[in-house]
Parts: structure tokens; C-alpha cells; sequence
């Protein structure tokens, strides 16, 4: 049986004909594992489009004067995570938050739609402003004090770090 005939050098420089068959064979199935059928498609598709449709029931914010949409945040101590909670209130319904938890601190007045996003960073502020245990006084359930000194009061200047 004759040899097989030499490979040609390939005119252009680094061609798929000068990989390893190896990283040849791990392309190819990698290709296959990525490579996604019209089915497939559809699937991920519709999957998107109802979270799409989800999120828009839950957020949908009325601008007619009969809707209102009571806005809070909601702070989660335990992961230091913030999260946006809204609720269509009916014309009767109240948007005061005192008379059902006692909780008024975290509930964003009801405002004009510019007004709205500045209390909701306001908050976000304040969350982020509150002094979060640190080490042996996590254990003890005390908080630790701010890194920074908050402003003077008499000059409006920050006094410094600690």
C-alpha cells in the first residue's frame, strides 16, 4: 500500500487545517452543544416573553388619576439586598402604610412621577447609610459604627474618617 500523500501546507496562516484533530473533534462538539434548533428557539422565546409579561403586570404603573400605585422598598437585613415592591391600590384603598404595619419609614410618599424615582434614591440612601455589623459585634447582635463621621451640622463639611 503506497504512503499517504503529505498534507499541503495550508496558503493561509493558522487554518482550522493546522489544529489538532483532537480540538477539531472538541469544536465540532461544542458546536453541537450550542447550536440551537428552531424548537428550541421557540421555547426560549416564549419562556422570555411571559417573564417579559410577568414583570410588566407586576410593575405596570398607571398614569390615570383613578389607578395608584403604592411604591416600597423592602430591605433584607439578612442579605443586605434592596428590593422594589409595588401594588395597585384600588380608588378606596389608602396609601398610607401606617394604619397597616406601623412601617412608614420604608413606604415612598405617593408623588408626581418626578418626584417618585428622587424619594425611592432618598430611601436607597438611607438603606445604604445604616451601619451594618462587622466581625466579633455580628456575633453580639451590635452594630458597628460608620466608617465616615457624617457632616458637621454647623458648616455643612465632612469632619473626616475614622
Amino acid at each position: 500500500m503506497p504512503p499517504p500523500p503529505p498534507r499541503r501546507s495550508s496558503s493561509r496562516k493558522g487554518s482550522m487545517a493546522d489544529m489538532p484533530t483532537e480540538l477539531l473533534d472538541q469544536l465540532k462538539t461544542l458546536e453541537e452543544l450550542f447550536t440551537v434548533d428552531q424548537a428550541k428557539l421557540k421555547k426560549i422565546v416564549d419562556h422570555f416573553i411571559k417573564e417579559l409579561e410577568k414583570v410588566e403586570r407586576m410593575l405596570h404603573l398607571s398614569r390615570s388619576h383613578e389607578d395608584r400605585v403604592r411604591l416600597e422598598l423592602e430591605a433584607e437585613q439578612q442579605k443586605g439586598g434592596v428590593h422594589w415592591k409595588a401594588q395597585k391600590l384600588d380608588k378606596s384603598e389608602s396609601t398610607d402604610r401606617s394604619a397597616d404595619d406601623g412601617n412608614q419609614d420604608r413606604e415612598i410618599e405617593r408623588g408626581s412621577e418626578t418626584s417618585i424615582p428622587e424619594q425611592a434614591a432618598d430611601k436607597v440612601r438611607e438603606h445604604q447609610a445604616q451601619p451594618k455589623p462587622i466581625g466579633a459585634a455580628a456575633q453580639k447582635g451590635e452594630s458597628s459604627p460608620p466608617l465616615l463621621k457624617q457632616p458637621n451640622q454647623d458648616t455643612g463639611q465632612k469632619t473626616g474618617v475614622r
